[in-house]
């Protein structure tokens, strides 16, 4: 390589000085050259690592949501399971099926009978 560079010389006919000064910018040029990319790899792959750290929290953020989501969804199964609701409706409140009893209405000319609950005829009883 050495004999390209002096032949080289031998035809420009130019100083050893401009020879030398050529080869060290060339190797300085490609050293700046290796460093930059090193550079420029190195920041990939930290944005690389810090975006999978960002993925990872947000998986597991996701995943604890949908285990709460799933909770909810079967207390919410639970509460409005109508079999419970009656059965809260009856031991802690006291209530009962209403039962369905017969009333004429006597105050128009054509007697009408109609079906009404029980609870109706406590209104009806308390005039």
């Amino acid at each position: 390589m050495l004999t390209i560079f002096n032949e080289r010389a031998k035809k420009v006919k130019s100083s050893p000085l401009k020879l030398v000064f050529n080869r060290i910018s060339l190797v300085l040029s490609f050293i700046f050259s290796i460093n930059l990319i090193s550079i420029v790899y190195l920041n990939q792959c930290a944005k690389l690592v810090n975006y999978q750290y960002k993925s990872c929290q947000l998986r597991e953020i996701k995943d604890t949501l949908e285990r709460q989501n799933n909770i909810l969804q079967v207390k919410e199964e639970n509460l409005s399971n109508f079999e419970r609701i009656e059965k809260l409706a009856k031991v802690k409140l006291g209530m009962v099926m209403p039962v369905n009893r017969i009333v004429l209405n006597l105050s128009s000319s054509v007697l009408q009978a109609s079906r009404v609950p029980y609870f109706a005829l406590d209104k009806f009883s308390k005039r």
